[in-house]
C-alpha cells in the first residue's frame, strides 16, 4: 500500500493485466495529490496504521529540496462476509475503530423452513 501511495498510482498493471482502456493523454488511475486517506479491500485482515508522506513544497519553485510533511492514514479492509469485520473511521481527527459482527453458517434446518415459508407465502 505505501508503494502504491509513493508512486501515486492506483493501477500499476493496467492496462497489461487488468482490463480497461489503454488512455493516451492521461492516466485515470494516478493520483494527482496525495490522500488523507487510502484504502484497498479484499484484504487477509481490517487493519489501520498512519504514516506520514513527505511532498515537494509547491510553493517554493526555487529550492526542491523544501517538503511539507503529511499525514495519510491507510487502510485495509478484509471482506466483511469472511470475517464480519468493518471499520469506522473519525474523519476529524483519522482514528479508527474496528466492529466486529458475530457471522454464523445457516443450518440445515433454517434453510429447511426458509423454503416452506416460500411456498406459504406463494399459497397467500
Amino acid at each position: 500500500m505505501e508503494a502504491l501511495l509513493r508512486l501515486r498510482i492506483t493501477a500499476p498493471t493496467a492496462p497489461d493485466t487488468l482490463f480497461c482502456y489503454p488512455f493516451q493523454d492521461k492516466d485515470p488511475f494516478t493520483l494527482e495529490t496525495s490522500p488523507h486517506v487510502f484504502f484497498i479491500g479484499n484484504q487477509s485482515a481490517t487493519r489501520s496504521r498512519t504514516i506520514e508522506q513527505r511532498i515537494a513544497d509547491e510553493d517554493n519553485d526555487m529550492d526542491i529540496d523544501e517538503y511539507t510533511s503529511i499525514k495519510v492514514k491507510l487502510i485495509a479492509l478484509s471482506k466483511f462476509s469472511e470475517k464480519g469485520e468493518l471499520l469506522l473511521l473519525d474523519t476529524e481527527t483519522l482514528e479508527t475503530e474496528i466492529v466486529k459482527f458475530d457471522i454464523q453458517e445457516p443450518s440445515e434446518e433454517t434453510a429447511v423452513d426458509e423454503e416452506g415459508d416460500d411456498e406459504e407465502m406463494a399459497d397467500a
